[in-house]
């Protein structure tokens, strides 16, 4: 986080555009993946991401958008194939957990589909998502109308 972000006692996210307590632990999902042709380029991006946010006490969440559009809570390190070629990396074939997340409020927002069963909530979401229906403000709306941080 850059200094002129942090006091001693909150942080401004200019992601989120809320001030969240500094020492709280904050969940923050990453959203991944998706429909574009810039899907590999996506996952590589949320690689990096997550390499950058472990240091500084961020807990990942990682919910993976496959192509089809289906959301994905991955739980394990296997839900990457050829994650160190950037020419072959894709999500594996063995992804489940398919997941829903619904708007802020609800308190227990990732819910698995096949059961019903809650799986976690975040507190912010971050988008990772390149080309269409991710830098094109498709998400953001989304993500706002259920009046999630992102």
């Amino acid at each position: 986080m850059p200094s002129y972000l942090r006091s001693s006692r909150w942080v401004i996210s200019p992601l989120a555009a809320t001030i969240l307590l500094v020492g709280d632990s904050i969940t923050v999902g990453l959203l991944f993946g998706g429909q574009s042709v810039e899907h590999e380029v996506s996952l590589q991006s949320m690689q990096n991401i997550v390499d950058a946010m472990e240091p500084i006490g961020m807990d990942p969440v990682l919910i993976a958008v496959d192509k089809q559009g289906r959301w994905h809570l991955c739980e394990n390190d296997a839900f990457l194939e050829n994650p160190q070629d950037p020419e072959k990396i894709s999500l594996s074939s063995n992804i489940c957990n398919q997941v829903i997340l619904l708007p802020w409020n609800s308190g227990n927002q990732i819910i698995r589909v096949t059961d019903g069963k809650v799986c976690g909530k975040v507190d912010v979401i971050f988008p990772v998502l390149h080309g269409p229906y991710g830098e094109d403000g498709t998400i953001q709306g989304h993500l706002k109308l259920s009046q999630i941080p992102f």
